[in-house]
């Protein structure tokens, strides 16, 4: 199990993993995973949390991992908190954040002047699935 999770369950700061001494016989309960995630989320106004936690991010469970991904994509964080989550995300070359895609579609517009061209922002999963089924997208 992660060595995160470990320093999690004894209480002890994560910016402080040097200095922890395990006495062995941890068997992590994994029944609460947002616990984990928002444990890990607070220490990221650290920055030596920040170069550990990347360091064992892949070691983390899955739920975990998807757990903390939501936290840091929602946004709501403190100064420190959010240059934490953006150095985690340089660390881990992306992996974090996920990134605003925007996609735009030209729609053709018939005026009393003739015809002209507008640009619309549409969502790209419909985007995508009026490229491939040849419906024109709907926009709102």
């Amino acid at each position: 199990m992660s060595a995160i999770l470990r320093l999690i369950d004894k209480n002890h700061p994560l910016h402080a993993h040097e200095t922890f001494v395990d006495s062995g016989g941890w068997h992590g309960n994994m029944k609460s995973p947002e616990k984990y995630a928002k444990a890990i989320f607070n220490a990221l106004s650290h920055p030596d949390a920040v170069t550990f936690i990347a360091r064992e991010f892949p070691s983390l469970s899955m739920q975990v991992r998807i757990e903390l991904r939501t936290l840091c994509n929602s946004g709501n964080s403190t100064g420190n908190v959010r240059k934490g989550v953006q150095r985690l995300n340089q660390l881990l070359r992306g992996e974090l954040l996920r990134e605003e895609q925007r996609v735009h579609v030209n729609i053709r517009v018939e005026t009393q002047h003739g015809v002209g061209y507008r640009q619309k922002v549409v969502n790209p999963a419909v985007a995508g699935a009026a490229r491939k089924y040849g419906a024109p997208p709907r926009g709102r």
